[in-house]
């Protein structure tokens, strides 16, 4: 019930307004209860990656939510896939649950960084990285440190 609950979310997430998605808990229940869940990962992840790509409109407090979408994905991910691993070369051999969240994790991040790449590459190139530990941390609540690196931290070398 709750995996057809997210698809259909998906399906009509074009057609919510704005502020019921960034005003509300959607967001974080979406990140923290439901792409945390192996279950129900891959169909969270298409949630959030249409909210990833949505404008907020010059709206800074939208633009927080989406930075805490980002954080809170990538710390998810860190948290569940070790930051040693290939993905390349595991997506040959993963199952086809594995190559769908592999498939859908370029798309989130594709469409995450297609709106918002501009802000990623300027705050990047002052050398700040965020206190979650990936280079590509846009969330101002992370504090800066004077390291940097080209790739993240979670990305396999």
């Amino acid at each position: 019930l709750l995996k057809a609950t997210l698809q259909t979310l998906l399906r009509f997430m074009s057609w919510i307004p704005l502020g019921y998605i960034f005003q509300t808990e959607l967001v974080e229940l979406l990140v923290m209860k439901f792409f945390a869940a192996p279950v129900f990962r891959c169909d969270a992840l298409q949630c959030l990656s249409e909210i990833a790509c949505l404008e907020a409109e010059g709206n800074s407090a939208y633009e927080a939510v989406i930075e805490k979408l980002y954080v809170g994905t990538m710390n998810v991910l860190v948290s569940h896939i070790p930051m040693s691993a290939n993905l390349t070369a595991g997506y040959g051999a993963a199952n086809e649950e594995e190559q769908l969240l592999i498939q859908r994790l370029s798309l989130f991040l594709t469409n995450y960084f297609k709106v918002r790449a501009a802000p990623v590459v300027l705050r990047n190139a002052s050398g700040s990285r965020g206190s979650c530990g990936l280079v590509a941390c846009t969330s101002t609540t992370c504090a800066a440190s004077n390291s940097h690196s080209t790739t993240p931290r979670w990305w396999p070398a």
